[in-house]
């Protein structure tokens, strides 16, 4: 049968042909889907108001207190909520100069810095700078070894309120974005970060299946963020708004961390985990340009990790792909990086190339990368991602090269680009075909396919057999 809609980066959606027997998944059931908030601003305010484990927001301030509004750099639901809580915090006699807001970016470049250039010392509106040694602070070692270093807002603020981006989005990263412990990428430091964003965490076996509530590599985020607010003193007040497939916000939100967890889970659960009959030989998904937000699909970097995420975001006990099967990405991937937002990739990409594609080997060079002044002066002044950045952008990508016997590239506009980060090259979809069928050894395999990835947020396989 035909299957219409793979993405193709900015190109036309391809059309490929596959067996009739084929697995076509698009997304959930439209029952399934929550519905649209009709006034998400109003969400916000109900859910201010009356937050979950806390007191509503108005009762935690007073006239002088001093307040940070800390929203991820995907913006998310700052772009409803920052009004609504300004609003809030006034009518409670909060003064204006004494509220600052902290862009949460982690290793992610600064974009709002490069529009908003006012710096330290003019605006109340700043990056998180995460190699800034003096607005950062070193708060320990939490029990389960990671280093705990923050921004000083989390010190200095009577209240820090935390707006996450897009919560209830599945992810390898945790199972699901969001889910009240953001502060601990969003204002870690650089060598905060990298503790828990270790190959040894994010690579471990029970960090393998998106399992939001068991996986090991979650445990380490939420212990962070713990552990933050007992060393401070202070609750961090969490205002999330939970993302539908049609990235629609359907619901918000607020109050303490780990009482929000769970009702956020539940909801996205019910609407984000697909159940398919069996594991497939070959999975087949199309590149949305900007799948991976990191950069676009012409970088063969962000081309592998979507194909890596679209897999590894499951839960269960197997992945949809089979162990020795074929994984297919139909991507226009030519290699162009853009060197002044992401200066690390180009060289780290050449190192993985040399060490044979084995995400474990890239350890060696995390410390150096840690200390490369040139890159480093990129990140905090010219707008670019953190060296650091790209490491575990590697790492998570052992998953595929673990599990799949071959990974095909179809449609690459430079065969070096995939040949770089260990892909085959296939010109043409009947091209990449015949070499799945040829390495499955069966002119039928089992067949996955995920048309339209780029119309929808991502989905949580289920493997029922």
């Amino acid at each position: 049968m035909k299957v219409s809609g793979i993405d193709y980066g900015l190109g036309s959606p391809w059309e490929i042909e596959v067996p009739d027997s084929a697995m076509v998944v698009e997304g959930p059931s439209p029952d399934r889907i929550p519905r649209a908030l009709e006034n998400p601003a109003q969400a916000v305010r109900d859910a201010i108001r009356k937050p979950m484990g806390m007191k509503p927001l108005a009762e935690l301030v007073t006239a002088s207190s001093k307040v940070t509004i800390a929203m991820n750099d995907w913006m998310g639901v700052g772009v409803h909520a920052v009004p609504v809580v300004l609003d809030e915090l006034r009518e409670a006699g909060v003064q204006e100069r004494n509220i600052r807001m902290v862009i949460a970016g982690g290793l992610h470049p600064k974009v709002v810095d490069r529009f908003w250039p006012t710096g330290w010392a003019s605006s109340r509106v700043r990056p998180h700078d995460a190699a800034d040694r003096d607005h950062l602070v070193d708060l320990g070692v939490n029990e389960m070894g990671d280093l705990v270093e923050v921004n000083d807002c989390l010190v200095e603020s009577d209240l820090v309120i935390y707006m996450s981006g897009w919560s209830g989005v599945p992810a390898i990263w945790g199972g699901y974005l969001g889910g009240g412990q953001g502060i601990t990428v969003g204002l870690g430091s650089a060598r905060s970060i990298m503790t828990h964003h270790a190959y040894r965490i994010h690579e471990h076996k029970d960090s393998m299946a998106s399992e939001a509530r068991k996986q090991l590599f979650m445990k380490h985020k939420e212990a962070w963020a713990k552990y933050a607010e007992q060393a401070t003193g202070k609750k961090v007040f969490y205002l999330e708004g939970s993302l539908n497939v049609r990235a629609e916000f359907c619901q918000i939100f607020a109050g303490d961390g780990e009482a929000i967890r769970e009702p956020m889970f539940k909801l996205a659960d019910g609407e984000k985990i697909v159940d398919l009959p069996t594991q497939a030989d070959v999975f087949v998904s199309g590149a949305a340009y900007h799948g991976i937000f990191y950069d676009t699909c012409m970088n063969p970097l962000m081309s592998l990790a979507q194909l890596n995420a679209r897999i590894r975001e499951y839960v269960g006990e197997k992945p949809p792909l089979r162990h020795g099967g074929v994984a297919i990405l139909v991507t226009p991937c030519d290699g162009t990086i853009d060197e002044r937002w992401r200066p690390a990739d180009l060289e780290l990409l050449q190192i993985f190339n040399r060490l044979g594609h084995d995400p474990s080997k890239m350890e060696d060079y995390e410390e150096e990368y840690a200390h490369r002044e040139d890159l480093i002066f990129k990140y905090r002044y010219a707008y670019a991602a953190h060296p650091l950045h790209a490491f575990p952008v590697f790492y998570e990508n052992a998953f595929l090269f673990n599990l799949a016997n071959r990974i095909i590239f179809c449609g690459p506009k430079s065969a070096e680009a995939a040949s770089i980060v260990g892909a085959t090259a296939a010109p043409t979809w009947e091209d990449a075909w015949r070499l799945a069928c040829q390495t499955i050894g069966s002119s039928e395999p089992t067949v996955m396919v995920t048309p339209n990835v780029g119309a929808r947020m991502p989905l949580l396989w289920r493997v029922q057999a």
